[in-house]
């Protein structure tokens, strides 16, 4: 599932580049954010409302009200993490070592799943890393781009 997940994430930075990866990433993040803040709103709400209910029908409807503003929150906000550290931990090493221009253009991609636990070249493929080649437009500079390991949900492309 790992190797599926970082295949997703490479296509996705592949066919958009970086930059504008980054900003979409960005984006969904914090609509995700906003969505947890929406579902704090009705959690709030439905606290409320089963404090005026006089029924139990509608007690029990306010607290549903709750349970499902909760989980939707928690998994808004998770959602929110995720994609943000996705996005920090490849923004962070998107600087050319040459000329320092921020952003890349993917290069030669080196094979997913390739590299060996053992191997010099690559010591953090046993830590779960695959990587991106990097290609600055600038100064044709190329770096290595380490691809985090996603866990099962897929992630944003």
């Amino acid at each position: 599932m790992k190797r599926t997940n970082q295949r997703l994430l490479a296509a996705g930075i592949a066919k958009k580049g970086f930059r504008r990866w980054y900003e979409r990433q960005l984006i969904d993040a914090h609509l995700w954010l906003v969505g947890c803040l929406v579902a704090m709103i009705l959690v709030a709400a439905g606290v409320e409302l089963a404090t005026l209910g006089t029924g139990t029908a509608e007690r029990l409807s306010d607290g549903a009200l709750v349970l499902g503003g909760l989980a939707a929150g928690a998994y808004a906000f998770r959602r929110y993490l995720r994609t943000l550290m996705v996005a920090e931990f490849i923004g962070e090493q998107a600087d050319c070592p040459g000329c320092g221009r921020h952003g890349f253009r993917v290069g030669q991609q080196s094979p997913i799943g390739s590299t060996g636990s053992g191997s010099p070249a690559y010591p953090h493929a046993a830590a779960g890393f695959d990587e991106l080649t990097a290609a600055c437009p600038r100064c044709k500079c190329h770096w290595p781009v380490r691809l985090p390991a996603l866990g099962p949900e897929k992630p944003t492309p």
